[in-house]
Parts: structure tokens; sequence; C-alpha cells
């Protein structure tokens, strides 16, 4: 029924991919989705059997990551510089190989960010922490977003249609599906309004909407986009889910140590045509993991007939 992120336990020196493999597989999980993974990893990968439900890119990871960006978006579909964009592609290209090698059905993709932008998220979740939602000192913080957001959007927005271009053809041929992801920070693309841009400009192709359970619970706590509303917008392209819980503003914990109520994301979670991945950062323990997987197996075992609504 769940699959999980490599992301939990694969980054470390100390551990071979064979032994996170085993370790990862003793957790109850139906399969793996590939994260994390540099070209020193991905090789002793090469050599053991898993089995794997999806691939987040980039698989293998560029060699050359850069100081201040995060480990997917080290290349950007987005980037205005041209050589930087084709670089995104190239490696998009490759995590899509991957994906073919190991039998894995989609890949996950972060399109990009707005360069030019400035980081207005960090700043309003700093506001929400402190209790500040409903001040004057918010609500100007928010809208200076959405402003600033709109000013740089154009130039990285086109560049991105021109890579999903030829990721599209290049998936499309290899019949592998492009799950682009709802981001954490609302500055990054895309947002409702342009997953519905890309979803009948590519409309028949091989991209499809990734849901991020935690990035959508953050949109709509800081008040933008609500996680329901991308779902009920989005639900006829939707190939698969990240899970994980929050605390506030802080994501990426296990099922069961937050505050996500899971009970309106059960026709979801019960889809057997979704792929669902619990997407987990290290700091979860073993037993946090395994007490999370066995919160949604029970949950979904349970009637959803008041959550019919939702479909």
């Amino acid at each position: 029924m769940f699959n999980i992120s490599t992301a939990w336990n694969i980054d470390t020196d100390k551990k071979s991919a064979e032994k996170a493999v085993e370790e990862i597989n003793s957790l109850g999980f139906d399969a793996l989705e590939l994260a994390w993974i540099n070209e020193s990893k991905f090789k002793e990968l090469k050599k053991i059997k898993f089995k794997a439900g999806s691939v987040h890119s980039y698989v293998p990871e560029p060699l050359d990551l850069k100081a201040g960006r995060w480990r997917c978006d080290v290349y950007r579909l987005t980037a205005s510089d041209e050589e930087e964009r084709k670089q995104a592609v190239k490696w998009m290209k490759s995590s899509i190989d991957t994906a073919e090698w190991c039998g894995a059905p989609a890949v996950v993709v972060h399109l990009g960010f707005p360069e030019g932008c400035p980081r207005r998220s960090k700043p309003l979740i700093e506001l929400y922490n402190e209790g500040k939602k409903a001040t004057a000192e918010y609500r100007k913080e928010k809208e200076e977003l959405l402003k600033e957001r709109e000013f740089y959007k154009a130039k990285g927005f086109t560049a991105g249609l021109l890579s999903l271009k030829e990721i599209n053809s290049y998936a499309f041929k290899k019949k592998i599906k492009i799950g682009l992801e709802t981001r954490m920070f609302y500055e990054e693309f895309p947002n409702l309004e342009e997953f519905q841009y890309i979803f009948k400009e590519f409309s028949g192709g091989a991209l499809y909407y990734w849901h991020d359970i935690g990035h959508a619970e953050i949109h709509g706590r800081l008040g933008f986009t609500t996680p329901e509303e991308y779902l009920s917008n989005l639900k006829k392209h939707l190939i698969g889910l990240h899970i994980h819980d929050m605390r506030g503003i802080s994501d990426h914990r296990a099922p069961g140590t937050g505050d996500v109520d899971y009970h309106k994301y059960l026709p979801w979670l019960k889809d057997p045509a979704l792929i669902k991945v619990f997407e987990l950062h290290p700091f979860n323990s073993r037993e946090e993991v395994i007490a999370g997987r066995q919160l949604l197996e029970k949950l979904c075992g349970e009637s959803d007939k008041n959550y019919d609504r939702l479909l």
C-alpha cells in the first residue's frame, strides 16, 4: 500500500547502499522511491535487487552540487542561463533512464524558481511561527511575495515550458510518467494556475501532478492555495503522493508525530492507482517510521464514507 523514500537513510558515508536498502526493506513498505543517491551509491545500487515505485530526480545526482542549492535543484529547468537549463534537462533524462532501468513507472520533478525573486516565504514562515498570521505585518509580507513572484516569473516559466517540452517527449517515448511536485515555498513553480496551464499545454503527454501533502499543507496554513484546492482541481492529473507529517510549518515527519489530519486524505490514501510514498527525513527514528506506516494502514482499513464528498 505504501512506499518509502531512500532519503530516510541512504545519505551517509557510514552506510553502504546495500545496508541502507536492507534496513529500509525491513520496515514493511512495498517499494522504494530512489532519492538522494550520488554516483557512488548509484553504482552500488546497480548490484542490488530491490523494488522501485518511483524515482525522485536527480538520480544519480550530478557530481558538482552547488553551494546554496538544494540537491534536487542543483540545475534548474527554469534557469535563464541556457547552459544550466540544458544541464537540468540532461540530468532529468538521466533520471528517466534510471526509472526505466529499475522498473519505476514515474519520476518526481522540481520545476524551478523565478530567478531574482526574493525568498519571502522564509520571513513569512517566521511571522507565522511567532503567531502573527492575523497581523498587518504578515499581510504586507504575503502581498509583497505575490507581487514579486508575478513580476519575476515570466522568463523562468517560459524556460521551464521549453524544458518540459523536451522532457515530455523523452519520457513519453520511454513510457515513464513525470510527476510535477507541489513545492514547499510558494515562490517556486508551479502554482495552481501554472499547473493547470501546463497540463492543458501538454495534454495527452507524460506530465502529471504529484501532490506533496506537507508542502500543500504549508501553502494552506500560510494562507495560499489549500490542499483541498490542489487536489480537487488537479485530481484527474494526479499520479502520486508524498506523505509526511507537520508540526506547524516543520515537515518531513513520520505520520502520527505531527498535526496533519489524515482523514481528509483517505480517498487518495486508499486509491490503489496512486503511488504513495513516505518522504521522511533522517531525524525520524525507525520506531516512528513503522508506527507511521501502521497508523495509516489502520486508518485506510476503516470506513471512509464520511469523506466521499472529497472525491
